[in-house]
């Protein structure tokens, strides 16, 4: 088994409720997430609450053919938690915490935290020739830096 965390953070101007209400509605994923931004084919199903715990998101990608299921566990002002199965191509689970710090009235620190554990042959892959920190480490941060973007734009 391959346990793995990457994290990475960026200051945001903006008060961390406003950045809450904008992690909690994976409608708005799109518009800053890096996972998607790399696929123009994604079927997309939203259900379960329309945003903040119990929100769920379903997707299959025909170009990379992948497919999971996020759910949003927690949502308050200062966390979001999402828990994301994967369902191809291979069976795994991660978490996702976005972890919003007031620095300044209207400065938040936002980290981005994806925490899981590879088993079996794909525990040896993470592990030895694809560590997640390399692989996910810079699609975090792309994807901070367009919910900065987003934010202060």
């Amino acid at each position: 088994m391959a346990e793995f965390r990457v994290s990475r953070q960026i200051d945001i101007a903006a008060r961390p409720r406003d950045i809450a209400s904008v992690l909690s509605d994976f409608r708005r994923w799109p518009e800053f997430s890096a996972f998607e931004t790399t696929e123009s084919d994604i079927d997309r199903e939203f259900r379960g609450a329309p945003r903040g715990v119990g929100a769920v998101y379903e997707y299959n990608s025909n170009e990379e053919r992948s497919a999971g299921i996020m759910e949003i566990t927690e949502a308050r002002d200062d966390l979001v938690a999402v828990q994301l199965r994967f369902l191809k191509p291979f069976k795994s689970q991660m978490d996702h915490r976005f972890e919003l710090t007031a620095k300044a009235p209207d400065l938040t620190e936002v980290r981005w935290v994806m925490h899981g554990e590879h088993k079996g042959l794909l525990g040896v892959l993470a592990k030895y020739l694809l560590p997640m920190e390399k692989l996910m480490g810079p699609q975090i941060e792309r994807g901070l830096q367009r919910l900065k973007d987003l934010l202060e734009g």
